[in-house]
């Protein structure tokens, strides 16, 4: 797909991207079945890898707006664009109104979705789902074994599809990219700027206290993500802990050991309707079970590694087999609560 595929726009680059986080989120750990996506979770997928890069693009001290198609600029950037009430495409935390999602379900529904697996000479290869009636159809299924792949390769896929969309736009844009050193983090980059409705939500619930070690925060704190976003980068509510700057630096983008895993899913269970509430009302991005799902495939890629887990200051431990019955009593304990009236 990324050497024979015709790339007209940057829609198939976002469209595997969104494939391969979603395998992560949705996907069962081990299993090779079938997957059905629906194309409303691409959809916000496609606004949380394009919100960056839907603002101007700063050279030289010029605001440049990059093209990502060719020929007219591409709808989804363009709608992004567009003014919006309580949304600015540069947040990480701001919620995307209906009405943009809906147009942009519809462009992908329209595009890149029945031409991602057209390769060279016009023939498609079938292989990821099968093409149906665009104009109808609400999901894909993945064909057996290629969630589980997608879940496999994750990171190895993430990179070769960012390096090809980086080149995609260095060749759209290369009068005005010549002297551009610092596209990939304009792209792809972590923007921690905007984490106030989180930290909010976090010190009314959690208060003045760091996460890892249950002291008073009196100095500066930050807002952690429990697991790194240079491991997987999605900002979902349930993700974010208030630590000190000092336990942050420490940690840093290694898992934490399964003393703090533990402490995590019980933060997130015991809390979990005010939590939600709060996420709400702030139009703050959450989703417990994908924060579930995302954390055992972090912490499986470890496990598969021999990987090591940060535990305090520069200490380090082995990663033991008990963080797969504390993720998974944890997501008994949501099925439960769910399947319980009231």
């Amino acid at each position: 797909m990324l050497t024979e595929g015709q790339f007209n726009a940057t829609y198939k680059f976002a469209l595997l991207h969104a494939i391969a986080d979603l395998c992560v989120e949705r996907g069962d750990e081990g299993s090779g079945a079938e997957l059905t996506l629906t194309i409303v979770d691409l959809t916000t997928r496609f606004c949380t890898l394009y919100r960056r890069q839907a603002r101007p693009y700063l050279i030289d001290g010029k605001k440049i707006e990059l093209k990502h198609a060719k020929g007219k600029q591409a709808r989804v950037v363009k709608v992004l664009r567009e003014p919006a009430k309580n949304y600015d495409a540069g947040s990480r935390s701001a919620e995307v109104p209906r009405k943009i999602l809906a147009d942009i379900n519809e462009t992908i529904r329209d595009q890149p979705l029945w031409k991602l697996q057209n390769v060279a000479g016009g023939d498609r290869l079938e292989f990821l789902y099968t093409n149906t009636d665009k104009y109808s159809a609400r999901d894909i299924t993945l064909q057996p074994g290629i969630a589980y792949c997608f879940r496999s390769f994750h990171g190895f896929i993430v990179s070769l599809v960012r390096s090809r969309w980086e080149s995609w736009i260095r060749q759209t844009n290369a009068q005005v990219l010549q002297n551009a050193t610092d596209l990939r983090e304009f792209l792809f980059g972590a923007d921690r700027r905007d984490l106030t409705g989180f930290k909010a939500v976090l010190l009314e619930i959690h208060g003045r206290k760091c996460f890892y070690t249950n002291k008073p925060l009196r100095g500066e704190m930050a807002v952690d993500h429990f697991i790194p976003w240079s491991r997987y980068s999605v900002d979902l509510g349930h993700n974010f802990l208030l630590t000190s700057r000092s336990v942050n630096s420490q940690k840093a983008d290694n898992l934490a050991a399964e003393a703090h895993l533990e402490r995590w899913l019980g933060f997130c269970l015991d809390h979990r309707k005010q939590l939600e509430s709060e996420f709400q009302t702030r139009k703050l991005p959450h989703n417990l079970p994908a924060s579930l799902a995302i954390a055992e495939w972090s912490y499986e890629t470890v496990a598969e590694s021999r990987g090591r887990v940060w535990k305090h200051d520069k200490s380090f431990s082995q990663l033991s087999p008990n963080w797969r019955d504390l993720i998974e009593d944890a997501r008994r304990e949501i099925s439960n609560s769910n399947a319980t009236p009231g």
